[in-house]
């Protein structure tokens, strides 16, 4: 028995090798890749300095549901109103540690499996739609290194431009950041995407599985299987549910023989996630994102970021001169090359010359999605519209890399050359860009333990309280669970809050030198249990701010480590 058993599974690994390799491969990567950017020891949070921006909104979700008491949920950077983001990977997160496992453990833990089955979904649809292992490959290598021209920011122009090339391997910094850096080259394409949005790639790998379910099996629970997925993306990621029913939008018309299951798939994929879409619209008024200008969730704006940088690079004759320079230096060689692969495959005899067919499907859903993403703008940040960009990225190396295989096969030694040169050229400004993460600095944040403001938070409020936040100081706060009332303003902006009225509020009370019941009433109208300041502080919204005003107001409260901290119900007693 132990022999057959044996001798199966040898056969099995000698049929699977290269598989089982891509799948060693990815999880090594991955569990390297999120761990080397995010641990813990003790009791600090060990974060490389890249990741602080999207951290602080993840790890207060994290510990909103395993600190705190957040449901139904509110988000901790705006608490009052309904949560607007797609909440529900960091929940399983935060159940995690809640259940015992460290936080650095609970979230590394699904970030290894989104992005390893992410690189394991690209290979695995390479070789189906190619029939090839090492387009497979080559696809799943567009994951880790991205085909933009970065590299001309690292050795030929740009603040960033090293001295030599050896300095490559120990340089901190992105040859290009843009738009943020005012430069060309966007920074959504590199490995910092996924370290910073953890739930992007998870979100990406379950969307292939419902596509993979819906298109290329057969059966009742299968398919099923499929819709729930839908339903759970509308929680997980609301931008990926969307590019979910493109795919399978395009696909009604490339499976003519599957169309009745792929219209019901997106019709009732469509009921079922409705209610998690329609939660994470609300309003104060409704259900509408269109709480400030700029908010709306279908708006007309062409041209993605290619106007967000002042061109100093150099100077077009046109917008759609700009246009095309913006995407060749951000597509570099993809957009050729996938364009030949395309056509290599309506020229051979499986595809029959038919420019729609299995083939070709996944190329015209990523087509699909460029178009999508460079015609509207779905909220007030052009930028996020980048996850449309990365899907496209990813379906067309699998064409870019059929049309280097096919070079090798049909073309001499100088075409087997080229498509050396080729592949390099696809693969290198991504290599350029994987130094900066690796050696990027890793800062420390103490969590609960090791802070002294936090202990008093969880040993003396609710976990449910709210802090008005006088100080630009506020991770201590978040991570406890509770929620502050200034938030971050580009998380509360991007997402639709109403960021100007709240901050307006606040601007008043300091203006007018907190007059006591006007100010009690705004706390307790806000629903804000605690407020707290420092006398390190000097500016708030831009502006010159003199705690002093604070404290002298209503007293040194109780002072922790240099921050002092008022309780609403002990300030607003009536005497």
């Amino acid at each position: 028995m132990l022999k057959k058993i044996a001798k199966k599974l040898f056969n099995f690994i000698k049929t699977h090798k290269f598989d089982i390799f891509i799948f060693l491969f990815s999880l090594a990567f991955s569990t390297w890749l999120m761990g080397s950017t995010f641990s813990y020891k003790d009791d600090q949070l060990l974060i490389k300095d890249k990741l602080y921006s999207d951290f602080s909104n993840h790890l207060s979700i994290i510990r909103s549901f395993s600190k705190g008491e957040n449901w139904p949920p509110e988000y901790p950077h705006f608490p009052g109103l309904p949560i607007k983001y797609h909440f529900l990977f960091y929940l399983i997160v935060g159940i995690l540690e809640l259940i015992g496992l460290r936080i650095d453990v609970a979230l590394n833990f699904l970030s290894v499996i989104g992005l390893a089955g992410l690189m394991i979904s690209i290979y695995l649809l390479g070789k189906k739609i190619t029939k090839s292992k090492f387009v497979g490959f080559g696809a799943t290598l567009s994951v880790i290194l991205n085909p933009s021209l970065s590299w001309i920011y690292y050795f030929l122009t740009g603040p960033n431009k090293l001295e030599k090339f050896t300095d490559l391997f120990t340089t901190k910094t992105f040859g290009s950041f843009g738009p943020y850096d005012d430069n060309l080259v966007s920074t959504f394409w590199n490995l910092n995407i996924f370290t910073n949005q953890r739930h992007f790639a998870f979100s990406l790998f379950a969307m292939f599985i419902a596509i993979w379910l819906i298109i290329y099996t057969k059966g009742r629970w299968k398919l099923i299987i499929a819709i729930l997925i839908l339903a759970l993306m509308s929680w997980m990621h609301k931008a990926v549910l969307m590019m979910a029913f493109i795919v399978l939008g395009v696909f009604f018309v490339t499976f003519p023989k599957i169309r009745k299951r792929i219209i019901f798939s997106i019709i009732v994929g469509l009921i079922v996630s409705l209610p998690g879409l329609l939660y994470l619209s609300q309003n104060a008024g409704g259900f509408s994102n269109n709480i400030q200008e700029g908010a709306g969730l279908f708006i007309f704006d062409p041209g993605f970021l290619f106007k967000a940088t002042t061109w100093w690079e150099m100077t077009p004759s046109s917008d759609l001169e700009r246009w095309l320079i913006y995407w060749f230096l951000n597509f570099g060689l993809l957009s050729f090359c996938a364009i030949f692969g395309f056509i290599f495959m309506i020229i051979t005899k499986k595809a029959k010359s038919k420019i729609f067919n299995s083939q070709t499907a996944w190329f015209w859903a990523a087509l699909a999605m460029f178009v999508v993403a460079n015609l509207f703008r779905f909220g007030p940040d052009m930028a996020n519209n980048h996850k449309l960009i990365n899907f496209t990225i990813f379906i067309w190396a699998i064409y870019a890399f059929y049309f280097i295989k096919m070079a090798f096969i049909n073309l001499n030694i100088l075409g087997k050359i080229l498509g050396v040169i080729i592949a390099i050229g696809l693969l290198f400004g991504g290599f350029c860009d994987l130094f900066p993460i690796i050696n990027d600095n890793m800062g420390a944040t103490n969590d609960i333990a090791k802070s002294p403001k936090s202990q008093w938070i969880m040993q003396n409020t609710k976990p449910n309280d709210v802090f008005l936040n006088f100080s630009s100081d506020f991770t201590f706060v978040l991570l406890t669970g509770r929620k502050i009332y200034l938030g971050v303003p580009y998380f509360n902006w991007s997402l639709g809050y109403p960021v100007d009225a709240r901050d307006d509020l606040v601007k008043a009370m300091i203006k007018e030198s907190y007059p006591k019941d006007k100010f009690c009433d705004f706390l307790k109208t806000e629903d804000i249990q605690y407020f707290y300041t420092s006398r390190a502080e000097t500016r708030m919204f831009d502006q010159p701010f003199d705690p002093n005003i604070l404290i002298e107001k209503f007293g040194e409260g109780l002072e922790i480590e240099n921050t002092n901290f008022y309780m609403t119900d002990n300030v607003c007693r009536v005497d």
